[in-house]
């Protein structure tokens, strides 16, 4: 769980709070580490994982509408590399601890 915080940038304590709400809809899975009982792992079920990549080809649909049909083809690789750094740039380093 402290992983994910790491991987959004936010505190515990939120991660907690929304894989709690995940797990009441039946979308994710919380358990205890095998050898260190304060460690919580979080896993996606088969119903989040269903979700997922509904809500996947949801936003790349979307995206393509509204954002990429306005792209002339000759731009979309330049773009590709564009975005591409800007996401490896701003990737949060996940063994970085918070607080």
């Amino acid at each position: 769980m402290s992983r994910l915080a790491g991987i959004f940038s936010v505190d515990p304590s939120v991660i907690t709070y929304r894989v709690g709400r995940m797990e009441r809809m039946g979308y994710a899975q919380r358990t205890s580490g095998d050898a260190d009982r304060f460690v919580t792992r979080a896993t996606i079920t088969p119903s989040g994982s269903s979700l997922l990549r509904r809500g996947r080809s949801t936003t790349l649909l979307r995206a393509r509408e509204h954002f990429f049909a306005h792209v002339p083809a000759e731009d979309l690789s330049a773009l590709t590399r564009l975005f591409t750094a800007v996401a490896e740039a701003g990737r949060p380093d996940p063994t970085r601890r918070l607080g």
